[in-house]
């Protein structure tokens, strides 16, 4: 159930990752999300298509005035995390 402090966030991924995580940076005037994906196949398996995603994030406040940032092109992982490789995808709200 959706609250004044979360936010669903969606998303269309390749059908050849799967949800990694969700991270949440907050400022005064801003919010911003980035999505995480991990590769599951080889590029020679996958194909053109999408899959439509969906998680539920978390804020320490609402959003009210604050702009929320929408989602950029995925871009290569800058650094390995524990639950993501550098060849993952990554979704930035820029």
């Amino acid at each position: 159930m959706l609250t004044p402090t979360s936010l669903k966030i969606e998303w269309a991924g390749s059908t050849c990752a799967e949800f990694a995580d969700a991270a949440v940076d907050e400022s005064q005037d801003t919010v911003r999300v980035t999505i995480r994906e991990r590769s599951t196949g080889s590029d020679n398996h996958c194909n053109a298509a999408l899959a439509l995603r969906s998680t539920e994030v978390s804020l320490n406040r609402p959003l009210g005035k604050r702009k929320l940032l929408g989602c950029a092109t995925g871009v290569p992982t800058p650094t390995p995390t524990p639950t993501v490789e550098p060849t993952d995808v990554v979704c930035v709200a820029s």
